[in-house]
């Protein structure tokens, strides 16, 4: 399953109701462009943090047709992760924040870059 074509949102920041708003908005969204599966990704500073899933349930709880993959990474993975979308991959990344460590973004049509309450 993991091999066919998923919508690919990515996650850098805290997990917050701002963010689960978001998600369920990117939910409704490919299913309105009529994708079946979509694949979210949370980028952590602190590789112990669990809000995640708890920002995922009321998402999933409103989906009763996509096939949802959940992944967690640390940040430190991100530029790699970057580094290696081939030309065709497209991926939505959503900051809710601006960590130190965040590497520079591509600037090509294969990211798309949205901002959730960013201060900084």
């Amino acid at each position: 399953m993991l091999t066919q074509k998923f919508l690919k949102v990515w996650l850098v920041g805290e997990a917050d109701d701002r963010i689960v708003g978001k998600l369920k908005e990117k939910l409704h969204e490919a299913l309105s462009k009529g994708e079946r599966r979509i694949a979210f990704r949370f980028y952590f500073e602190d590789a112990n943090s669990t809000a995640h899933l708890e920002a995922m349930r009321p998402v999933l709880l409103e989906n009763t047709v996509l096939s949802v993959v959940v992944e967690e990474k640390p940040i430190s993975e991100l530029e790699k992760d970057l580094a290696g979308l081939s030309e065709e991959e497209e991926v939505l990344l959503i900051l809710s924040s601006r960590p130190k460590n965040l590497p520079e973004l591509p600037r090509d049509g294969r990211l798309r870059v949205e901002e959730v309450g960013c201060v900084g």
